[in-house]
């Protein structure tokens, strides 16, 4: 178990896109589905996934670890390409951060 604080840039943000933003790794189909089976809590109770995270909400996460593991190139790759651009192809990554991809 993994237990997150939210900060003041956090406040006010909706449970499932801040779980897609702090934990990458971890499917947005997967994710709700922990929120409906209690795998993930806001301050130790049940939480919609529209919910509205507040400053200082305690995100307690019962989650597999490699879903807290930092991503890889090849992960950044195909997380990248699969779900922000379908029908593009992932050239690289630029150094500021930037992603380059062809039609």
């Amino acid at each position: 178990m993994r237990e997150l604080t939210i900060g003041k840039n956090d406040a006010g943000a909706r449970l499932d896109r801040f779980l897609g933003k702090a934990l990458p790794l971890l499917p947005p189909a997967l994710a709700q589905k922990y929120i409906r089976l209690k795998r993930i809590k806001v301050n130790g109770a049940r939480a919609e996934r529209d919910y509205r995270l507040r400053e200082g909400d305690r995100l307690q996460l019962y989650l597999n670890d490699e879903f807290f593991e930092t991503p890889s190139e090849e992960t950044e790759k195909s997380l990248w390409s699969k779900n922000c651009f379908p029908g593009y192809h992932f050239l690289r990554k630029t150094v500021s951060g930037e992603a380059i991809f062809l039609l």
